[in-house]
Parts: structure tokens; C-alpha cells; sequence
């Protein structure tokens, strides 16, 4: 299972995400996702899981690309505004192969790290949240 499937499940016609007054359906961000994939596609060549810093100036471009991501072989890892993509040694980090995304931590040294989260370890944490942030359908 990927986020990417997940999201095809609903239906196309329906808004998804509003950002600064830039609205897409699923749909739409179907469309952006497959046009992404496009451009990742030769990002990474081998059958390995190979770790890809997102850092967009939206979080509708955070979010097509981190799900394209998935179709191409590439655990993606949000790295914050303040981080610089170069001061990541990407190709020293060795990504396991169930990994779905990475989070950067940079614990109590200050020396940003990457923690590799499974698909399975993200999804059964929302109820959690949920109940801490007191989301609901509301």
C-alpha cells in the first residue's frame, strides 16, 4: 500500500487541498503527481531505495512530490526551509528497503539525521494524533 493508491480511491471531482487560494481536486494533484514521477523517474537508476530531499516553496509541491516519490523508487524526506540540501550527504545513507519516508532530526547533538519510517509505523499513528490534536470529522 502507498499514499499514492490511497488518494486514487476518492473520487477525482472532489477538492483535496486549498493553499493560499490555489485549490486542486484529486484529481488534479493526480496529474501533478504523474507529471512529477515523469521527472523523477531517472533520479534513481538502481532497484535500491535511495533517499530524495523535498524542499519546495509550497506544501501542494511538498506534497506532489513526496508522493510521487513512491512510484520511483525514492524515500522523500521534507527538509525544512533553514536546512541546505548540499549539507546532506545523500548518497552516504544507506535506505531500508520497507522504508516509506524519512523524517530529519537533529536530536541534541544540533547535526541534522534521518530516521526512516515504514508505511505501516506512520498510518497507525494517526488514530494517536488524532486524539491528541482532537481532530475529528468535524
Amino acid at each position: 500500500m502507498n499514499y499514492k493508491d490511497i488518494v486514487a480511491r476518492i473520487d477525482k471531482s472532489r477538492k483535496m487541498i486549498t493553499e493560499k487560494g490555489r485549490s486542486l481536486t484529486y484529481g488534479e494533484f493526480l496529474d501533478l503527481v504523474a507529471a512529477k514521477e515523469d521527472e523523477l523517474c531517472n533520479y534513481n537508476s538502481s532497484d535500491k531505495k535511495v533517499l530524495y530531499l523535498v524542499q519546495e516553496n509550497t506544501v501542494i509541491d511538498e506534497l506532489v512530490t513526496w508522493i510521487a516519490c513512491q512510484s520511483v523508487n525514492l524515500v522523500p524526506a521534507i527538509l525544512p526551509p533553514d536546512v541546505k540540501k548540499e549539507n546532506i550527504a545523500v548518497e552516504n545513507i544507506v535506505v531500508p528497503q520497507e522504508a516509506c519516508m524519512a523524517v530529519m532530526t537533529s536530536g541534541t547533538t544540533g547535526t541534522p539525521k534521518v530516521l526512516f519510517r515504514t508505511f505501516e509505523s506512520w498510518s497507525e499513528f494517526f488514530p494517536v494524533q488524532d486524539e491528541i490534536l482532537h481532530i475529528n470529522e468535524d
